[in-house]
């Protein structure tokens, strides 16, 4: 796996991997797309939502912008991004964060999802994660993108604005402190699909930070301990580690 820190970015890097892992998540969308599409006044924003899209996924929009989390409700759907992220780790992406983070014995899985939408008019300037977090996000293009999909932008931290373009086979993986935002686009005839995964530390003393922004993401979720979020006491034990 080849990777290569963002040019001018706080906290970012690209890797390249084989596209053939994504197949049996683009399978999946295959099924999920038809629930989307058929629903304009959904993808037209305007509204907060959080509803099941299915008996398998979630929907969560970002605030009222016609962005949207899709993310696995149960653990049979997110076997699926558990088995992307370790054939990503794998490949080589597991020593690289390692130097990046706090780990115990491993870098952790906490969730996996889709972003999926047809448009954003303006800009949304924010941070993944709270300052020093232990956390970074990996997004990718879940299939090749439209020209007028529009890629990533994000600031230096002499406050120009450059931009990361979409690539298939490519992800770009964000940490702490890095501002950025989606690149405004359409409304496109096509729907703008990305896969992404939240990955971070396995020790626990490290959650209070990841905590608020893991779980606006999603309701099925893994913490740093490995349970799933909800089927343990974990949170309320006083942690060294």
């Amino acid at each position: 796996m080849s990777m290569a820190w963002l040019p001018a970015a706080v906290n970012a890097f690209t890797c390249r991997f084989d596209p053939a892992l994504l197949a049996p998540l683009q399978q999946a969308w295959a099924g999920l797309a038809p629930l989307l599409s058929g629903q304009p006044e959904l993808l037209a924003g305007g509204f907060y939502r959080n509803q099941p899209l299915n008996a398998d996924f979630q929907l969560v929009s970002y605030d009222t912008d016609p962005l949207f989390w899709i993310s696995p409700r149960h653990a049979q759907p997110f076997a699926l991004f558990e088995a992307f992220g370790d054939g990503l780790q794998g490949a080589g992406l597991q020593p690289q964060l390692r130097q990046l983070l706090d780990c115990r014995k491993k870098v952790a899985l906490y969730g996996g999802f889709f972003v999926a939408g047809d448009r954003l008019e303006e800009a949304i300037w924010h941070h993944d994660y709270r300052p020093g977090a232990q956390g970074y996000t990996l997004i990718t293009p879940l299939t090749k993108l439209a020209p007028d999909h529009g890629g990533l932008c994000y600031q230096t931290p002499g406050g120009q604005t450059l931009r990361y373009a979409y690539t298939l086979g490519e992800a770009i993986v964000l940490g702490a402190d890095f501002l950025h935002s989606t690149e405004p686009y359409g409304p496109s005839a096509e729907l703008r699909v990305l896969l992404s995964l939240t990955l971070g530390s396995d020790k626990m003393k490290h959650w209070p930070l990841l905590k608020p922004n893991i779980a606006e993401q999603a309701s099925f979720f893994r913490l740093p301990c490995g349970h799933v979020a909800g089927q343990c006491r974990c949170e309320t034990r006083r942690w060294p580690f």
